[in-house]
């Protein structure tokens, strides 16, 4: 295999300093072997001058279902049962070898070309195997399963199984693919959600992940409907019962919050669970909803934006946006960040590009023909975050920006 110089390009390092630095990258067999400035070029058989250009580590997917990219657009605008009742789950059972593994090779090409290069992905009932080679094929990072589903009888028949048998294909899968090309692929036992999984299974899919030292991956609290029929069904909300149940410790992956709601899993219910730890702790005013038992936060945030106007068309462009925002201590800089500057983009978004259009209660701009969102090109490449993190005792939300 050839070795690779990269030189003269600008490094996100993401080491414990998060340094960003102009330097050069020696590439040896597929794996970076150093990196520095000023390194040697006598042993490359092809040098890349990276000048001008930035280089990042992958983007990591932390939860995504290949089996599904085949179904994108076609199952909109519904509740998560009626989403999985009435179209995801009739989709899912039509799938078949082929299918399935170019739906995943599909989506991992899409992954690819955004950046991405580890997922943690979820599959269907059937087929799993085929996935599993599309990703093998890929060169993609991942951690992957096949899905559980044991209860219930609203799924196609050919999604619902039989405990014993659902654990053995997923024991089979894992022995097959687990640690796969040097770890590149590992597996994860993957029971869909409490609502079509048996006690049975879960608690021995807890024994199986000791035993074999790898991730249990589910859903929870995805819904509020989903939660009444897991609290009517077990006497406990979702993350209660799956902590009781499965007691994966560090070793638990939950999708936990619906981006199309407000977070549902309380605050009481993390605390319940001993093996959640803080190292830090910080009170802020919140108003509890009554609904979700979750808890609006408030704090002071003052933005300051440059604008570029074109007088002729009316066109706005943004050059800059500075952030202050008083959040007290922050436990993770690089999510922090995110959430600060994506939430700047969404409302650049709602200011400047977004025209929501309604008629009798219903939208007309249902897609992106009809529905314009900010593209990369309208994000402002200078943008700068300063957290105030400490704040007075008795200063309720944080001090008043100046």
């Amino acid at each position: 295999m050839a070795n690779l110089l990269i030189k003269n390009i600008e490094i996100v390092t993401m080491n414990e300093k998060n340094e960003i630095f102009v330097g050069d990258i020696i590439v040896e067999d597929d794996l970076i072997n150093q990196i520095g400035k000023n390194l040697p070029i006598s042993h490359a058989d092809k040098v890349i001058d990276g000048k001008g250009r930035t280089i990042i580590p992958g983007f990591v997917q932390t939860h995504i279902h290949l089996c599904q990219t085949l179904f994108r657009g076609r199952a909109d605008d519904l509740e998560l049962l009626d989403w999985l009742k009435k179209k995801i789950w009739p989709l899912e059972a039509a799938h078949d070898e082929e299918s399935i593994y170019y739906s995943a090779l599909l989506g991992i090409g899409e992954l690819i070309q955004s950046g991405t290069t580890t997922i943690v992905d979820m599959e269907t009932v059937h087929h799993t195997d085929f996935a599993f080679q599309a990703i093998a094929a890929s060169g993609m990072r991942a951690l992957s399963g096949k899905v559980m589903m044991d209860k219930g009888n609203e799924a196609p028949k050919i999604l619902q199984e039989n405990t014993i048998a659902s654990i053995q294909k997923s024991v089979d899968l894992l022995e097959k693919w687990n640690m796969y090309d040097q770890g590149r692929i590992k597996y994860a036992f993957s029971p869909r959600f409490v609502v079509s999984c048996s006690e049975e299974l879960l608690k021995e899919v807890s024994r199986l992940s000791i035993l074999y030292h790898v991730y249990v991956h589910t859903h929870a609290s995805e819904n509020r409907g989903e939660i009444e029929i897991v609290e009517y069904e077990t006497g406990m909300r979702n993350v209660t019962y799956l902590d009781h149940q499965l007691r994966t410790g560090s070793r638990g992956i939950w999708n936990d919050v619906d981006g199309q709601s407000k977070c549902v899993i309380t605050y009481q219910e993390l605390a319940k669970i001993n093996h959640f730890e803080c190292s830090r702790e910080f009170h802020f005013p919140t108003t509890p909803d009554p609904i979700v038992g979750a808890h609006y936060l408030y704090t002071y945030t003052a933005v300051i934006c440059e604008v570029e106007v074109n007088l002729l068309t009316g066109m706005v462009d943004v050059l800059q946006i500075d952030h202050v925002v008083a959040d007290g201590p922050v436990v993770n800089p690089m999510g922090y960040l995110g959430q600060i500057e994506g939430g700047a983009i969404m409302a650049l978004g709602f200011t400047l590009h977004e025209d929501a259009v309604m008629d009798v209660a219903q939208y007309m701009t249902k897609n992106l023909d009809t529905y314009l969102i900010p593209m990369i090109f309208d994000v402002p490449v200078n943008q700068s975050v300063e957290a105030i993190e400490k704040l007075l005792p008795d200063d309720q939300y944080g001090p008043l920006i100046q």
